[in-house]
């Protein structure tokens, strides 16, 4: 978080695909996603340690 880079972009919008990703990567611990419930069920299941946030552009687009 000190780059202010992202570490890992997943290439995908199936939960199933990103949840295998996540449990291949335990040591996630914040998944930065959009509000797609396809990435909310796969980080949830596939990394349930990690805390699921929405980036500044999210938060702004979702209050209009």
């Amino acid at each position: 978080m000190a780059t202010h880079r992202p570490l890992h972009l997943y290439d995908g919008r199936d939960g199933e695909g990103l949840a295998a990703w996540l449990r291949d990567h335990p040591e996630v611990k914040v998944i930065c996603r959009d509000r797609s419930s396809g990435y909310g069920e796969g980080a949830r299941v596939g990394a349930p340690q990690a805390e699921q946030v929405a980036d500044r552009y999210r938060l702004w687009a979702n209050l209009g």
